[in-house]
């Protein structure tokens, strides 16, 4: 898997970008819904959310890059909440 590297390897700058992708997400999806009740053409806003969230994924697999069982876990854990519904 092709993964980002220089300064994206600074767990820190990592956190940083997170975050500020989220911010962005909200940012945009805020924007989308304001736009879509003015009945106004928004896929423009719905490819700059797509882009953010393919940014946001990209950033995740660097910072979950060292193999460890947090995935497994989590994915159990999801697992078990969906039977329960």
């Amino acid at each position: 898997m092709e993964t980002i590297s220089g300064i994206w390897n600074n767990k820190y700058v990592q956190k940083l970008g997170i975050l500020d992708h989220c911010n962005e997400i909200l940012t945009i999806e805020n924007e989308i819904k304001r736009k879509k009740n003015n009945n106004v053409n928004i896929s423009d806003l719905e490819y700059s959310f797509d882009k953010e969230l393919m940014d946001l994924k990209i950033m995740l697999d660097k910072y979950f890059e060292i193999e460890y069982n947090l995935k497994e876990e989590r994915l159990k854990r999801f697992e078990e909440k969906s039977k329960e519904n």
